[in-house]
């Protein structure tokens, strides 16, 4: 009986180190960072403004075909314990912002090419992340100016929803800016990462990715 539950155990830990190895080897060594974290709910001192984004990759062990199909990409606040939507990409107008960045390093100096946007039936955005694998597909709030934090905020938090064809992965995330038009120059001097989510990979299936959800 001893063996027998000594076996049961052995067979588990191989199971979990499987998958944690699986796990581990899909997110590539120079994407940054590699889980979530947060570090800021609301707007630090000088900024005021915010967006939501995505981050889109193609799985570069394998040549097949991936695409990534988001539904809604939505930014709320929540104000004195209520939900409050700030910022909303239906894609049902066929409009999206973003960029393809360097992928290795991550990001480069942060110049980007344009996006080949793709819509399904004036419903979904389309990345399709293999035809460009080494490049970072980042997508964000389209809306501009953009919008402003309202006073009272106890938390922003992003919604995404989102479907995975082929091996990629997906990671969403909030930037806070210092005004509604600031400009980029540099990293964190007119904008700050508030924090990102786990890195998505389910294939096949929709799913409700959030980030600082309450």
């Amino acid at each position: 009986m001893k063996i027998f539950f000594k076996l049961i155990f052995i067979v588990i830990v191989i199971g979990c180190n499987k998958e944690n190895k699986e796990t581990s080897d899909i997110i590539p060594l120079e994407a940054v960072p590699k889980t979530a974290y947060i570090t800021y709910l609301t707007p630090p001192n000088n900024f005021k403004s915010v967006i939501g984004w995505i981050t889109a990759i193609h799985d570069r062990r394998t040549t097949q075909p991936s695409f990534i199909e988001i539904d809604y990409l939505r930014l709320y606040a929540r104000v004195n314990g209520v939900d409050i939507l700030l910022n909303s990409d239906e894609y049902n107008d066929n409009k999206a912002e973003g960029g393809l960045f360097l992928r290795n390093p991550w990001f480069g100096e942060n110049n980007n090419n344009p996006i080949l946007y793709e819509y399904r039936n004036s419903e979904n955005l389309i990345l399709r992340t293999s035809i460009k694998p080494d490049n970072v597909w980042h997508v964000w709030n389209n809306k501009w100016p953009r919008v402003n934090v309202p006073v009272n905020t106890e938390r922003c938090w992003l919604e995404v929803k989102c479907k995975i064809t082929g091996s990629a992965l997906i990671q969403i995330g909030i930037d806070f800016w210092r005004d509604s038009t600031s400009l980029w120059a540099g990293y964190h001097v007119n904008n700050i990462e508030a924090g990102v989510s786990n890195w998505y990979y389910e294939q096949g299936v929709w799913h409700i990715i959030a980030f600082a959800k309450p």
